[in-house]
């Protein structure tokens, strides 16, 4: 037997006709509010029907067990007190419910004080399996997109894309208000029925795309219709954490019209003349006319413009050329439109539109670049303001990029310039909240740059022959002085004991700024650098910079210099170079980018931003982002040389790494490193004397190390100079071998000598310390190769063999299986993740 009746007041009637539909199994229903067709297709069930046909609605007198109002158009506050009256007359539960809106007010308090058994209901951007006309009230992002596909097969974005939203679909929607009226949350009054965790409208664009492929997505200046929601306090979220909103939105059909609409498109298609005639007689005249020919040709030079752009004049040539083209192309869409032909240059527009929104996006990035080249080299005369107008076009090139490649719209001719400057844009994407603090527009910086000698090999990139201190100051460049490093090491007083590789092999008692990089983690090693800076000249830096001859070399060729002018031109020379109208930019980002990417540029702060640094390589720091796990075997080789002949043998030596990897059946890892050296020196270069080291996991252990096929017995080094540097020592029978842990890792070291013309082979065998489990289903290996700084690429190539009763079923590009074996050979310029899945057969 049922109960007593619920009443639900609801203008509009899109949530109150699903609400009733749904109780009117357990109660008899009352509803107030508008009455769709469709909804009395479902079936009218025990529901009262009165039309909501004034401002205040009439109620009937009746015993109610609940009153639900429902606000979803504002109307709500006029009828609240007549309601609450109401309630409180029949002594009724009262469900107040309205939607999340930035410019609605909230009226929970208001409800919970004029009645304190209320529950107050705020719900998101409900949508359902199919378009909610706009005339209800249903505006949202959600909405209006799938009213965009049916009108034109795409979405467009406003703004940025960024707003955050709250789509709710409206079955779930409804079984939350059903909860409440069934007392399942009880020692609650205000109730969220939207996701915890908003989305942006790009996300949700992207949601709608991956349901169907087939629609496009585009972006528009125009502001965001979508304002910043602010959320009532103290609500429960009756919505589980983890919201599926993607699988509810693969419940839209999305070519699905209601009849409302489709009535609208009945009647145009009737007021449609017969186009036949038309349609031929058009077909000539746009054959013959203009627009046609403008668009392909302001287009073509768009292209063109935009293809071998180098300088800021390029990319805004391109941009204009693409305007005029996108202007004669609206005229053609006209003319294809009214004869129906539209669809078939579709392509054509949409290509069009692309060249000239890239073309906007680069020149953006021409003038970042330059308002920034202002600033650096003193022209500026408003360095504050140019920087900040550089740091916002900056912002705004970056924002456009990540759209092209979420949207996977970036021309294929552009791909490889874009991944040729792909770790530039990444530095600065990551650092752009910073680049004040960096370039001193608050207050003066110092830098150390170390000018490394890849010629003689040291773990930091080589070793220091000179050192600059790069001053800044409002964004310029106040000072760029270059100094030769002896002259600070001469103003060391005292001892600093120096590592034990240098110490006793160089051979130095002493430690000096020359050889503070000996670190393999050049974090440790700058560090080392700067307090030898401190101590040496008394000066304090914010941060270390270090390059190597492959960068100098590199960027003085985009820059258009020649090498000696580095060190024997005045920097105002070098600046005067660098603001050139005519200086390709694009080339001097391509070689800064490959520089970060192969640590041939590599920088730290003394600040925040060196977690940064650290996690992305541009510091070289043994810093490994990867955690431990019982499904993963995470192996790590960093092969480390220092050159210490006191010669330029670098100059001349040739190397090539071998790695043969094995999962035994047991879980256990076993690799053998190979490394070939070629000393192709003249009287120039001399004998190799290589402290090698080898960076490998935590604990992991060598069993055997062979030079030149013959294997060697293994001691421990002597590290003691009290030891190894009395006058009865005899050094040990045996190859010595240096260990240490450092940054959860093991590195072991010893002496390699290569002499003149000859050639050496070193085979390192280990284990890693723990075992995979071969129980499981699956499991994961990945191995990180940590390139030394100061080199410029080693072929490498890696076998790896499994257990027989896994398949690899996910593998990093470039490997490919042999008989049971993976494979992958490549040239290693920049550190390497590999990553292979298995499952069991």
């Amino acid at each position: 037997m049922k109960t007593a009746p619920i009443l639900i007041i609801d203008k509009i009637g899109f949530i109150s006709n699903l609400l009733a539909f749904k109780l009117s199994n357990e109660f008899p229903i009352v509803l107030v509010g508008k009455t769709r067709a469709e909804d009395l297709e479902k079936g009218s069930g025990d529901i009262i029907r009165i039309p909501f046909s004034k401002k205040f609605p009439t109620i009937q007198d009746d015993k109610y067990s609940h009153i639900i109002l429902i606000d979803d158009s504002g109307f709500g506050l006029d009828i609240l007190p007549s309601v609450i009256e109401k309630v409180k007359n029949i002594n009724a539960d009262f469900i107040f419910v309205q939607k999340l809106s930035a410019k609605s007010k909230y009226w929970s308090s208001k409800v919970l004080k004029l009645y304190s058994s209320s529950s107050v209901v705020f719900y998101g951007d409900v949508f359902d399996n199919k378009l909610i006309h706009r005339r209800e009230g249903f505006n949202s992002a959600v909405n209006e997109y799938i009213y965009q596909i049916q009108k034109h097969n795409r979405i467009e974005i406003l703004g940025d894309g960024l707003e955050s939203v709250y789509p709710v679909f409206i079955n779930d929607l409804v079984n939350g208000l059903i909860d409440i009226v069934f007392d399942l949350h009880k020692s609650n009054s205000v109730f969220y029925i939207f996701p915890k965790h908003p989305i942006t409208e790009l996300s949700l664009a992207h949601m709608i795309q991956k349901a169907n492929p087939e629609i496009s997505i585009d972006f528009s200046t125009k502001n965001s219709i979508i304002e910043a929601m602010s959320i009532p306090s103290n609500g429960k979220y009756l919505l589980e954490d983890k919201y599926p909103l993607a699988h509810e939105i693969r419940k839209i059909n999305i070519k699905e019209t209601d009849k409302y609409e489709k009535e609208m498109q009945t009647k145009r298609e009737i007021r449609r003349p017969n186009r036949l005639f038309l349609s031929a007689v058009w077909t000539v005249i746009l054959l013959m006319i203009a627009p046609f020919v403008f668009t392909l040709f302001f287009s073509f030079l768009g292209l063109s413009a935009l293809y071998y752009a180098k300088t800021k004049e390029s990319a805004h040539l391109s941009s204009v050329f693409f305007y005029v083209g996108k202007k004669a192309s609206s005229i053609l869409a006209v003319q294809a439109r009214i004869i129906g032909q539209e669809n078939k240059l579709k392509n054509l527009f949409e290509d069009i539109d692309l060249g000239h929104k890239i073309s906007g996006g680069l020149a953006l990035a021409f003038n970042s670049t330059n308002y920034f080249s202002k600033v650096v080299t003193g022209i500026s005369r408003d360095p504050i303001g140019d920087f900040s107008k550089g740091q916002n076009d900056l912002r705004r090139a970056i924002v456009f990029l990540e759209r092209l490649r979420a949207e996977n719209k970036i021309p294929k001719p552009f791909k490889g310039k874009l991944e040729s400057v792909g770790s530039l844009i990444k530095f600065l994407s990551d650092t752009e909240n910073i680049l004040p603090d960096i370039f001193g527009i608050e207050g003066e910086k110092k830098y150390l740059v170390l000018f490394q000698d890849s010629m003689e090999l040291r773990p930091g990139g080589g070793i220091i022959g000179s050192y600059g201190i790069l001053k800044l100051n409002m964004g310029r460049i106040v000072d760029f002085s270059i100094h030769d490093v002896s002259d600070a090491d001469k103003q060391l007083r005292g001892h600093l004991e120096p590592p034990f590789a240098i110490r006793r092999h160089l051979p130095s008692e002493h430690w000096y700024l020359k050889d503070s990089n000996f670190n393999v983690d050049f974090v440790k090693s700058a560090s080392a650098s700067s307090n030898f800076l401190f101590v040496e000249t008394g000066q304090k830096v914010s941060g270390v910079i270090g390059i190597d001859d492959f960068f100098i070399k590199n960027i003085l060729r985009a820059i258009g210099l020649a090498e000696k002018d580095f060190l024997m031109s005045p920097y105002k020379t070098i600046a005067a170079k660098i603001s050139s109208s005519n200086l390709s930019y694009f080339a001097i980002a391509a070689a800064i980018s490959e520089a970060l990417a192969q640590k041939h540029l590599i920088i730290v702060f003394n600040n925040n931003l060196q977690d940064i640094l650290s996690a992305n390589g541009w510091s070289s720091a043994l810093w490994d982002k990867r955690r431990e796990s019982g499904e993963s075997i995470s192996d790590f080789l960093g092969i480390n040389e220092a050159n210490l002949g006191g010669n330029k043998a670098n100059n001349f030596i040739y190397r090539q790494v071998s790695q043969e990897t094995t999962i035994g059946d047991d879980g256990s890892v076993f690799s053998e490193i190979t490394i070939k050296y070629k000393n192709a020196g003249v009287s120039t270069g001399g004998d190799y004397k290589n402290y090698l080291r080898l960076i490998l996991p935590l604990n992991a252990a060598i069993s055997e190390i062979s030079i030149n096929d013959i294997s060697q017995s293994m001691v421990n080094a002597i590290t003691d100079p009290l030891i190894y540097e009395a006058k009865d020592f005899i050094p040990p029978a045996g190859l010595e071998v240096e260990k240490n842990n450092e940054e959860n890792k093991t590195i072991y070291g010893f002496m390699v000598n290569i002499p003149i013309g000859r050639i050496a082979k070193i085979n390192v065998k280990y284990n890693l310390a723990g075992k995979i489990s071969l129980d499981q289903n699956v499991f994961s290996y990945n191995l990180k190769l940590f390139k030394q700084p100061g080199i410029d690429s080693i072929p490498y190539s890696l076998s790896l063999a499994y257990p027989s009763i896994f398949n690899a079923v996910n593998v990093s590009d470039g490997m490919k299986e042999d008989r049971g074996k993976l494979l992958y050979s490549k040239k290693i310029a920049e550190d390497q993740d590999l990553s292979i899945s298995f499952a069991k057969k």
